[in-house]
């Protein structure tokens, strides 16, 4: 129903998170809806869902609740509640094909918040995430590169700058960013 009529499922959707009390929906459904919502301009009517699946620990619709709530708090500039519950989530659930997406927004809120060392170690642990590969894990190593270099640490930085444009060249965005930075401290040094 999704893909054929994308405008009536949006307005049953709406309709059931607006109408019916969340513990009424099935958990399964009711994640579904939530995180349709939440894609779209009615995310604010998708946290009473994600809210209460929230709540619900133990299950397999907590931590993807879990992670909409801490992505949306991030895009409305809701800085600490995204990081407390960035920081619930990455201890409940590390096997989630979530975590990269939320070690990422994690390490950019801290990183934007000037906390370079803290960001250090979550943009670490991104990089040993099942699956990341390709231009993610090339900003990764970027932004590790960029913490160092904040932190005046210039010889923590090249080797992660270096990695960027031997093993990620294919991506021209941040294998250009690598070498310009590999220069400025080359410069530097």
């Amino acid at each position: 129903a999704r893909k054929a009529r994308p405008e009536s499922t949006h307005a049953t959707f709406l309709g059931l998170a607006r109408d019916v009390p969340p513990e009424l929906l099935p958990p399964a459904i009711a994640i579904e809806i939530a995180e349709h919502l939440s894609d779209t301009l009615c995310g604010p009517d998708a946290e009473p869902l994600l809210r209460f699946l929230a709540c619900r620990t133990g299950t397999p619709e907590c931590p993807r609740a879990l992670a909409a709530l801490g992505l949306a708090a991030a895009s409305r500039g809701d800085t600490q509640e995204a990081l407390a519950i960035f920081e619930t989530f990455e201890q409940d659930d590390t096997a989630s094909t979530l975590l990269p997406r939320i070690l990422e927004t994690h390490a950019d809120i801290l990183l934007g918040q000037g906390r370079h060392a803290e960001a250090v170690p979550i943009l670490e642990r991104l990089l040993k995430s099942p699956g990341l590969k390709g231009a993610a894990a090339a900003r990764a190593l970027c932004r590790i590169g960029e913490a160092q270099e904040a932190l005046g640490q210039f010889e923590k930085a090249m080797p992660y700058y270096q990695r960027v444009y031997v093993m990620y060249g294919g991506h021209p965005d941040p294998a250009a960013k690598a070498y310009l930075a590999s220069a400025r401290i080359f410069e530097r040094l």
